[in-house]
């Protein structure tokens, strides 16, 4: 809900959303150049408090931002600097989480659990941006801000509730901040080595690849093929999309109770193929319907992917690198949309949409073929960390 509520805070309290995204760049550029030195401080530390100090600071800088509207005195300096914080301390966060989670609720939980997770973003995707539109007309930018921050708080004194988890075994001689400091360049290259010495995660990195290239600018090609190709209103373009997010709901409501972790390869196969052909496909589809079926198969196969290769990826890995193989991934998935969108850019005013989506379509191959020859030799069994 913060991302929409941002900036129309922004909007409704300055008449311009520069100054949003200067902060939302700030944050980004942050949670980018510190994902895996923060991993490798989240893997060595108490995982559950560095959750809650994280909470805490992102509730203390939504009311600062807060407090500069309502004082009419915001500045990019400072906008820029509580970027930064906010960033360095979502992403730990995040990394935090990444271990804490399957420690807490055990391997065999979370399957269930990110399907869950898929099922409340799903909701929150639909309903979250006119939940954020009613609040900042109801309450006003400054005070609309407020909300998110009392809910950060929640959020932390709910993990306060739960109990702690072991440090493992082997980093249970980094407790301290200093030793975890002065320990980030190894413990980062024992993380990526850990990655590249394991098959399974290696061929993870592959699917996350082709999420990161079918997922972050297919929205353009399908935008300018909906616009365009089928010549629809841009209200009914923006309601076909977004209700196509239903797909999303309907598969981490369902898959996982057919299919459990140990089935994730036939899962991932089936989805990878489907993506592939209904993206290449797109551009040839000239009716409505025929168009909102398919953007609700696209939303049901990439989430599948993302809950059994995620699930999959906590389920193999050693207490001792959750976060850091997490982050590893994050940055697969990021990668590869910046060079989807970067495509986009180039691409689709040259060549058009069927030239792009076929593109992006092909980059499913690496993770698809290496998966398939996975399942003929009786490789990538699941086996829990």
């Amino acid at each position: 809900m913060v991302h929409v509520a941002l900036p129309l805070a922004f909007l409704y309290a300055t008449g311009s959303v520069s100054a949003a995204a200067s902060l939302a760049t700030a944050s980004l550029v942050t949670q980018l150049v510190l994902a895996l030195p923060l991993a490798a401080i989240a893997d060595c530390l108490p995982r559950r408090p560095i959750v809650i100090l994280a909470y805490f600071i992102e509730a203390i800088s939504l009311s600062v931002l807060a407090g500069m509207l309502y004082m009419q005195s915001v500045s990019i300096l400072a906008l820029i600097i509580l970027g930064f914080i906010r960033g360095g301390s979502s992403q730990l966060s995040v990394s935090a989480t990444a271990g804490y989670l399957p420690q807490l609720l055990g391997r065999e939980s979370m399957l269930k659990f990110n399907s869950r997770v898929e099922t409340v973003e799903g909701v929150a995707a639909i309903g979250g941006p006119s939940l954020s539109g009613g609040l900042v007309g109801l309450l006003g930018g400054p005070l609309s801000l407020l909300v998110p921050s009392m809910m950060s708080i929640f959020n932390a004194l709910v993990y306060k509730t739960l109990p702690a988890t072991e440090v493992p075994e082997k980093l249970k001689g980094k407790r301290k901040i200093r030793e975890a400091l002065s320990s980030i360049i190894p413990d980062i290259w024992e993380g990526i080595l850990y990655v590249l010495r394991s098959p399974s995660l290696v061929v993870m990195q592959l699917v996350q690849i082709a999420l990161g290239l079918t997922t972050a600018g297919y929205i353009y090609g399908v935008l300018v093929h909906l616009k365009h190709g089928l010549e629809l209103e841009t209200w009914l373009v923006g309601i076909l999309v977004a209700s196509t997010g239903v797909g999303g709901i309907v598969a981490s409501l369902l898959l996982e109770k057919v299919f459990p972790i140990s089935q994730y390869r036939s899962v991932l196969i089936v989805s990878l193929a489907s993506i592939a052909f209904l993206l290449s496909a797109f551009s040839f589809i000239e009716g409505i319907w025929v168009a909102a079926i398919a953007l609700f198969a696209l939303d049901f196969f990439w989430v599948a992917i993302f809950i059994y290769s995620g699930t999959l990826t906590q389920y193999i890995t050693d207490d001792a690198y959750l976060a850091r193989v997490d982050s590893v991934s994050d940055l697969s998935f990021l990668s590869a949309s910046a060079v989807s969108v970067f495509l986009a850019s180039w691409v689709l005013d040259g060549w058009g949409t069927g030239t792009y989506l076929s593109i992006i379509s092909f980059s499913v191959l690496p993770a698809f073929l290496t998966l398939l020859l996975w399942m003929r030799n009786g490789k990538g069994e699941v086996k829990k960390a």
